[in-house]
């Protein structure tokens, strides 16, 4: 899947690879979906956003961290930039 360039500079200047750090997958795609409409495109679907996630940042997993029953997806080794 080829990531678009546009795609990769917005993650690049909002998040980094950070050890110790999650954050949650749903946040992420809603933070990419609203630059998307700003910029009058359609965004992926959530899959497709996930293997642009892995393909930019290559070290980041997922986790699934919560109580059980209340549990959501992370990325794990992901954070937001601080000038974000």
């Amino acid at each position: 899947m080829r990531v678009d360039d546009d795609t990769v500079t917005w993650l690049r200047a909002n998040f980094e690879i950070k050890a110790g750090f999650t954050v949650e997958r749903r946040m992420v795609y809603k933070a990419y979906s609203r630059h998307m409409q700003s910029m009058m495109q359609e965004p992926t679907n959530a899959a497709g956003f996930g293997k642009f996630i892995r393909n930019v940042f290559p070290g980041v997993t997922s986790r699934r961290l919560g109580s059980r029953g209340n549990s959501r997806y992370h990325y794990d080794g992901l954070r937001i930039k601080p000038s974000s």
